[in-house]
Formats: C-alpha cells, sequence, structure tokens
C-alpha cells in the first residue's frame, strides 16, 4: 500500500538513492530538498520499500498567474515489481491525491509511458544543438565572471521568464540552495553581468563533461549569450545546450542545427476550474499551448 515516507524509512530511502545517484547528490537531497510530505513509497510485506516516487510542490507563471504545481520524479521501482504495473497504481494513487491540492501536475519523461495512460500530455518541448567553436565568433571575456551574488541570478532569472509560460517561480532561497546543488554535482556557474550590479545572463555547466553540457542557459539578449557561449568554447572546443524552440538562436548562430523532443509531460486536474480561471474553454494540454500568448518554458531537474 503507497504511504508517505517516514522518519524511520529515510535510512532505507537514502540507499535506494545511493545506488541511483552520485552519493554527493544524495546528501544534497536529503539535507535541502528532501520533504516526506512530497514523498511517497511501497512497501513489500518484509516491510522493505519496493517503489518511490517524489512530488515537489512549487508555483509556476501561466498568463502572469502563479499556478500551485507538483513535478513528479525520482520513480523508482524495484526490478521484481516493474512487470506488475506498479509504477500505474502508484502514480495513479498519488494523482488522486494531488488532484486536490494542485492544479497542474507535471511529470519527466523518464516514465512516459505511464504517464499517457493517466492522461498526461507533452506540454514542455526542448531542442538540444551541440556547437563548436568554429561556430560562435571568439568574444571577449569581459564581464563574465565565476563569482556571483544570489540575488543578481534571480533577477536574471525572474526578467528572462517573463518571455514564458509555466516556469517555475524561484525565490532568494531557491537560488541559495541551488549553490548548493551545483557544488554536490561539480556543476560551475558563469555570470554576465554589464557594469557592476546588472547581471545579463548566466549559464549552468558540466565542467567534466564533452561536449561541454550546459543545464541552464538564462540571456536576457544576443551579448549575454554570445559572450558566454564564446568563454564555454575556450573551456572545450564543444558544447551541447537545451533550449525552448521558440528561442531563436539561429539569429546568432547561423549554422546551430538542433533536434526537439517532449521534455515534461502534463495534466490540468480540474479543467472546469483552470477555464474559470483564464476565461478559456480548453480540454486538453495541446488546446493549452495552442492559445498560449507565451511559448512553454521549465528547466527543473526535480
Amino acid at each position: 500500500m503507497i504511504q508517505k515516507t517516514e522518519n524511520r524509512d529515510l535510512y532505507s530511502l537514502s540507499n535506494i538513492y545511493s545506488n541511483l545517484y552520485p552519493g554527493a547528490f544524495v546528501d544534497y537531497w536529503f539535507d535541502e530538498e528532501f520533504d516526506p510530505l512530497n514523498s511517497y513509497i511501497v512497501k513489500d510485506g518484509a516491510d522493505a520499500i519496493v517503489a518511490s516516487l517524489s512530488a515537489r510542490s512549487g508555483g509556476i507563471l501561466l498568463e502572469d498567474k502563479n499556478i500551485g504545481y507538483a513535478l513528479l520524479s525520482q520513480l523508482y521501482i524495484n526490478g521484481e515489481y516493474e512487470k506488475k504495473n506498479m509504477a500505474r497504481d502508484m502514480m495513479r494513487e498519488v494523482m488522486d491525491e494531488l488532484s486536490h491540492q494542485k492544479l497542474i501536475v507535471l511529470a519527466k519523461t523518464e516514465g512516459y509511458e505511464v504517464y499517457k495512460q493517466l492522461g498526461f500530455e507533452p506540454l514542455y518541448t526542448r531542442k538540444t544543438y551541440t556547437i563548436s567553436r568554429s561556430q560562435v565568433a571568439q568574444y571577449t571575456a569581459g564581464g563574465i565572471y565565476d563569482q556571483y551574488q544570489e540575488k543578481d541570478l534571480l533577477q536574471a532569472y525572474s526578467q528572462f521568464i517573463s518571455f514564458f509560460n509555466g516556469a517555475r517561480i524561484r525565490s532568494l532561497k531557491d537560488f541559495e540552495k541551488k549553490r548548493a546543488y551545483h557544488k554536490a554535482t561539480g556543476k560551475k556557474v558563469l555570470a554576465y553581468y554589464k557594469g557592476e550590479n546588472r547581471c545579463e545572463g548566466y549559464v549552468v555547466y558540466d565542467p567534466l563533461s564533452y561536449p561541454l553540457e550546459v543545464e541552464e542557459f538564462v540571456y536576457l539578449n544576443s551579448t549575454a549569450f554570445l559572450k558566454l557561449m564564446s568563454y564555454l568554447l575556450n573551456i572545450k572546443d564543444s558544447v551541447t545546450l537545451s533550449l525552448t524552440p521558440q528561442e531563436k538562436i539561429s539569429k546568432m548562430v547561423p549554422t546551430a542545427v538542433g533536434k526537439e523532443k517532449s521534455d515534461t509531460w502534463a495534466k490540468i486536474t480540474d479543467y472546469g476550474l483552470f477555464n474559470r480561471l483564464f476565461n478559456t474553454e480548453i480540454s486538453s494540454i495541446r488546446e493549452l499551448t495552442e492559445i498560449s500568448r507565451k511559448p512553454f518554458y521549465f528547466n527543473e531537474p526535480f
């Protein structure tokens, strides 16, 4: 039977996570992000955890309104139970609870076949590019720093997401926790400042990857994008990044060619309430994307 995680379950759950994720991330997760109220588990007759799921809550910006959401992620099913529809049954029960609490539920694509059975539809699409040194002109490093203040990144992020629908509304505390997350996962951050105090973009990347893998790229203008990209290409001669299809980087990198794929799926739990709130008459996620005044952006790992 599905249940919320209790303190007595933490040792077993952390051991499971240790087999799925790097140890530093596991420590970060249970120190900074873990909330037993958003963690679900299933146990067998011997009181062993055989399945788990995280449902992190937050707010997304949708047509300038703050809408509560939950993001399903970190699905784990013990191998012996994978063919017993446990993932589907577990998510169905979690969705029944969340439908009374959140207007929108999101899910990462690693379990999309199960999500599809539960009525989820693709909402967020990403376009992945691999860009080489020869595709971007050489820019000076002026204004680019690996030291930054969280409030500056928050300001740049908040301005950046105003051009989109569906982005998570982050707080200063979120960016303070992200510094710990970057340390735990080995990520690095570069910020571009115009003048002393105005941050016009930043990039989060994995310095050990090749091509250099970008986790988040926030920029307020083409100068910020090109200077940061040029800097990354001086670190390694190839960079991989994912953006929304609507971000026309072909104007900045004319030879860039990207590949699209669904990144996050979504389900509206109450269309009646949603339509009253937004004065619409939709009945699917596809219709939501068609009437949206802005493209959709969402870049949260959990």
